[in-house]
């Protein structure tokens, strides 16, 4: 828990700071190496906006949804952020599926993490959604619970790829691939884990 709070905030900044390089990039191009993945946003700039933008959504509103005090005193509130929380989810899904699709930065690696985390993602949205309209509200949980969870797994990239290029002579376009998919495979896992004490809890 504590892992994703610091999580949740280093990603909040991290957009903040990606939707900065996206308009230096528009602007001022010169500034960043030849190759780097801030000049890669040149060629997709209005779906990365609509990428980072949403997912800083998904970020806000999931959090709030994860406070038991808030979530059972304002039900009301907490349906209507639900709402924004898993638009916000069905956008970012889809828009990494069109990325992996279209926009590689890096390798075949990236695009197949990327499109395995997008499908997720989006049948993950689905069958929270359909769990709430159901009012089966525990599998809605455990299925919110699963979108956001696996949504960090971006910050967790992060930390991967810094420590391959740390320790090894690949650039991030070598390590983003793999990076990728340990990074899902550990949220996926952990999440999955998670979901099953609680069920062993609440049993």
């Amino acid at each position: 828990m504590i892992y994703s709070a610091v999580l949740v905030l280093a990603m909040i900044a991290v957009s903040f700071l990606k939707m900065q390089q996206m308009t230096l990039v528009k602007t001022n191009p010169n500034i960043f190496k030849p190759g780097s993945i801030e000049l890669h946003y040149k060629f997709n700039q209005p779906l990365a906006y609509l990428h980072i933008v949403f997912g800083l959504i998904i970020l806000i509103t999931g959090a709030y949804q994860f406070i038991p005090a808030l979530r059972n005193k304002f039900r009301k509130l907490h349906k209507s952020v639900g709402k924004i929380f898993l638009f916000s989810s069905f956008i970012v899904s889809i828009s990494a599926i069109i990325l992996a699709l279209f926009f590689r930065y890096s390798n075949i690696l990236e695009s197949i993490s990327t499109l395995i985390f997008g499908l997720f993602i989006l049948y993950s949205t689905i069958k929270a959604y359909q769990y709430a309209k159901q009012k089966n509200f525990i599998a809605h949980k455990k299925w919110v619970t699963r979108v956001y969870f696996v949504s960090l797994s971006i910050g967790t990239i992060r930390i991967i790829a810094a420590l391959l290029m740390a320790t090894s002579q690949f650039s991030l376009k070598d390590v983003l691939g793999i990076s990728f998919l340990i990074a899902f495979c550990i949220h996926y896992v952990v999440v999955e884990l998670w979901i099953k004490y609680l069920n062993t809890v609440e049993a």
